[in-house]
C-alpha cells in the first residue's frame, strides 16, 4: 500500500522552480497538484522524486549528462518458474501486480491473481548513469520481465541522456516511417478514408491538392472537417478499462501500473512498449510513458472496479492504429502524417521537447500547423496557452529537418536563446546532418512526395497490418 501523508505538500517555492522554462514539461505541463500528491503519497521521497525528475529534464535539454540519476530497483525471484523479475521507478505494490499478471497470463488477459507466496523481493538503489547497469537493465527489459513505472526513468534509460541522443532517437523514429510503407501503403490509407470517412470530401481534397490555384480557405475547410472526424474516431487514450464503466456510463480510467516490453503477439503488430493498467476505484495519480497524468476514476460507491489488469500496446504501424483506434499524440501524429501524404500533400512530423508531437502540411507554399489530437489547424501558439515554453521544436519531413521553434512561441529570439542549453552551432550541425540522412532514406532532394493515390484505386478490403 502507498504510505499515508506525513510531510507537508511541495512548497510554492519548489513549484516556481519547476515552472522555469529550462525544466521543460516538468515545470510547464505537470500541474502543481501532482507535485503536492508526490509529497503526500511518498513521504520522505518527495524531494528525491523532484530532484530525480529535474535531472532527467535538464539532461534532455543539454549535452551535459547529470552526475547521477538514482532510482530504486525491485527484484523478485519466482522459484516455481525459476524466473527473476525487475522493476525500476516503481513501488512494491505495482511490481507485485505486474509479476502476478505475468505469471497468470498465457497470451490472454486475465484477472489479477493473489500475491505469489513463493516469490521473494528485494529493493536497492541504483544509478542510471552507470553504463554497466544500464546495459544490464536493457537486457532485462528485452525479456519482458521488467516493469518501468516512471516516464523519466524510461526516457533516460533508453534515449534521452543528452540533447544529442534525444535528437538522434527522434530522427531514427522518423526514418523508420519508411519501413511501414510496404505494409500499409497510400492506397490502404485512402481505402480506409473513403470507406469510413467521406469519399466526396477525400476527392475534393485531392482535387485541391492538384489545383494550385485553389483557395486556402477551401482546403482549410476540408481539413477542418477531416480533423473533427479524426478526433472523434480516434479518441485520446486515457487508460480506460475495456470491461466496465462508471455508474454514469462514462469510461472508467484505470490506474497506471507501469510499462514493459511488448509481448510476441504485440511485437508482430509493430509495438515495442506496452503500458499496463489496473481497473480499481482507488484514486491514484501517476504519469504514463507519454508523461501524461494518469488518474483512476473515483466512484464514490460500493463498486471497486473489476480488478482487471489490461494492456495498452503502443503500436507504431499505421495499419494497427487504424484498426485499434487507440493512441495518443505519438500514434495519431504519425497516422495523420500518413493521411496527408496519402492525399498528396507534403507533410512533416513535428517533435516538441516538452513531450508533444503534431504535424505540419504544406498549404500553398506555407507550412501550416495541424494537431490531430486537438483538431487544431494553424494554431501554432496553442501550446503556450497550455503554459508550455517551447524551447526545442523540430520538423522532420522527406526533404529534411528544420528547427521550427520560433514558429511556436511568442518569445523573442533573445529569450529563446536564453532558454536553450545547447549552442546554435551544435543545433545547426545536427539539423544539416539529419537532413542529409533523411533525404538518403527517402530518396528525395527537396521534399518530393510519393505519388498521390486516386480515390478510384480503392478496393473494398480492410487495411492489413
Amino acid at each position: 500500500m502507498l504510505l499515508k501523508p506525513s510531510l507537508p505538500i511541495a512548497s510554492d517555492a519548489v513549484f516556481r522552480l519547476l515552472s522555469r522554462p529550462v525544466f521543460g514539461r516538468l515545470g510547464s505541463s505537470l500541474p502543481k497538484r501532482l507535485w503536492e500528491r508526490i509529497a503526500r503519497r511518498r513521504p520522505g521521497r518527495a524531494e528525491a522524486a523532484i530532484s530525480t525528475s529535474l535531472r532527467a529534464a535538464k539532461a534532455a535539454y543539454s549535452n551535459e549528462p547529470p552526475a547521477s540519476f538514482p532510482t530504486q530497483l525491485h527484484t523478485m525471484h519466482h522459484e516455481p518458474s525459476n524466473q527473476t523479475f525487475y522493476a525500476l521507478g516503481s513501488d512494491q505494490e505495482k511490481f507485485e501486480i505486474f509479476v502476478d499478471d505475468f505469471l497468470g497470463r498465457a497470451g490472454e488477459e486475465v484477472h489479477l491473481l493473489p500475491p505469489s507466496a513463493a516469490a521473494a523481493a528485494a529493493v536497492r538503489e541504483v544509478d542510471l548513469v552507470d553504463e554497466g547497469f544500464v546495459d544490464q537493465a536493457r537486457g532485462w527489459w528485452k525479456t519482458g520481465r521488467m516493469l518501468i513505472g516512471d516516464s523519466e526513468v524510461m526516457s533516460f534509460l533508453f534515449s534521452r541522456q543528452t540533447f544529442n541522443r534525444s535528437f538522434e532517437s527522434f530522427l531514427s523514429t522518423f526514418c523508420g516511417f519508411e519501413n511501414e510503407l510496404r505494409e500499409c501503403t497510400n492506397e490502404d490509407i485512402v481505402r480506409h478514408l473513403t470507406r469510413d470517412y467521406d469519399r466526396k470530401s477525400i476527392e475534393r481534397l485531392q482535387q485541391h491538392q492538384h489545383q494550385h490555384r485553389s483557395s486556402s480557405e477551401a482546403i482549410e475547410d476540408e481539413i477542418k472537417r477531416l480533423l473533427a472526424w479524426f478526433r472523434e474516431t480516434f479518441p485520446y487514450y486515457h487508460g480506460f478499462c475495456p470491461e466496465c464503466t462508471n455508474q454514469d456510463g462514462s469510461p472508467r480510467r484505470g490506474r497506471f501500473i507501469g510499462a514493459t516490453f511488448a509481448n510476441e503477439a504485440e511485437r508482430r503488430r509493430n509495438a515495442s512498449i506496452t503500458e499496463i493498467y489496473l481497473c480499481d476505484a482507488r484514486k491514484d495519480t501517476d504519469t504514463d510513458t507519454s508523461g501524461e497524468e494518469s488518474e483512476a476514476d473515483e466512484l464514490g460507491s460500493s463498486s471497486d472496479g473489476c480488478r482487471r489488469v489490461y494492456r495498452f500496446p503502443r503500436y507504431r504501424a499505421s495499419a494497427q492504429i487504424l484498426r485499434s483506434k487507440q493512441g495518443r499524440c505519438g500514434e495519431y501524429s504519425r497516422l495523420f502524417h500518413r493521411v496527408l501524404e496519402s492525399l498528396g500533400f507534403a507533410s512533416r512530423w513535428v517533435i516538441d521537447w516538452d513531450d508533444h508531437v503534431w504535424v505540419e502540411m504544406l498549404l500553398l507554399d506555407k507550412w501550416v500547423h495541424i494537431d490531430p489530437c486537438e483538431a487544431a489547424l494553424d494554431a501554432p501558439l496553442l501550446y503556450e496557452s497550455w503554459g508550455k515554453s517551447p524551447t526545442y521544436v523540430f520538423a522532420f519531413g522527406r526533404g529534411g529537418v528544420e528547427d521550427v521553434t520560433e514558429r511556436y512561441t511568442n518569445a523573442t529570439r533573445e529569450t529563446l536563446l536564453q532558454r536553450r542549453r545547447v549552442s546554435e552551432s551544435t543545433i545547426h550541425a545536427l539539423v544539416e546532418d539529419a537532413s542529409r540522412r533523411v533525404r538518403a532514406v527517402y530518396g528525395t532532394a527537396g521534399g518530393e512526395q510519393e505519388t498521390p493515390v486516386s480515390v478510384d484505386a480503392r478496393a473494398e478490403v480492410p487495411v492489413t497490418a
